[in-house]
């Protein structure tokens, strides 16, 4: 496989919320995400998919559940009042898997491998390479991978480096840049977004990685939101680097 930039971090919690250095010098930071989330609060992609979708989600769980013959008294107020929000993290646990789908197998497209039509995942999504429990890899995954290799395509990508975990003693946070690449001359940071559309906090995300490679990994000319829909066509969303990222 190719020689990429190799990060200067490791996840340090298992649900990669938090990062340490590689000689760990340094306490563990949340990630950058990790605090958007909790500055923020409830994603907006999230909110409006709760308020069109959630009550519906929620209402075709009971009538599946009736169907069985199951009795209706087990519906007490708490169940009701909380399915919504159970069907809600069931959907989020699916669309986070799909999405670690598509950045596993680009992380490894990038260094050479070509996929097959059955993958062995993890439960969380990631590509294992070493088992043998293959599934069939979703349509959805595959468009959205062949978005991004059209993108690469296209653009004339060289990839420096995928996947890159960053950590840096200046600044109280870290994260993970999904690609480095030269595009026409210039150094781009990357990130690759699988929802249904570009929100302003995962440009505040961007920017706080732009700080980060600035910082510890290599001079970042321009920062890039890519969006690769389940249609299988790219879309970009981009701002000028280090100015944008210290601003």
């Amino acid at each position: 496989m190719k020689e990429l930039i190799q990060g200067n971090a490791m996840r340090y919690e298992s649900n990669g919320r938090a990062y340490i250095d590689l000689e760990q010098e340094h306490k563990p930071t949340y990630s950058v995400t990790t605090i958007i989330d909790r500055a923020w609060g409830v994603n907006q992609y999230l909110a409006e998919w709760q308020a069109k979708f959630g009550h519906k989600k929620a209402n075709e769980t009971i009538d599946d559940i009736l169907r069985l013959g199951v009795d209706p008294s087990i519906f007490d107020d708490k169940y009701l009042y909380d399915l919504p929000v159970i069907e809600q993290k069931r959907y989020v646990d699916e669309r986070a898997r799909i999405g670690t789908m598509v950045h596993s197998i680009l992380m490894y497209r990038a260094q050479g491998w070509v996929p097959s039509e059955k993958i062995a995942f993890t439960p969380e999504g990631h590509v294992d390479l070493k088992s043998k429990n293959y599934e069939e890899c979703p349509e959805e995954v595959k468009y959205r991978v062949h978005a991004a290799i059209q993108f690469w395509e296209d653009c004339d990508v060289e990839i420096l480096g995928t996947e890159v975990a960053m950590h840096s003693p200046n600044y109280l946070f870290s994260g993970t840049a999904d690609l480095i690449c030269r595009i026409a001359g210039k150094v781009w940071e990357i990130d690759y977004k699988t929802g249904n559309g570009i929100y302003i906090n995962e440009h505040v995300q961007q920017n706080c990685y732009g700080l980060l490679a600035n910082d510890q990994i290599i001079k970042i000319d321009r920062l890039g939101l890519l969006h690769i829909p389940k249609e299988g066509t790219w879309k970009k969303s981009s701002r000028k680097g280090w100015k944008n990222a210290k601003e």
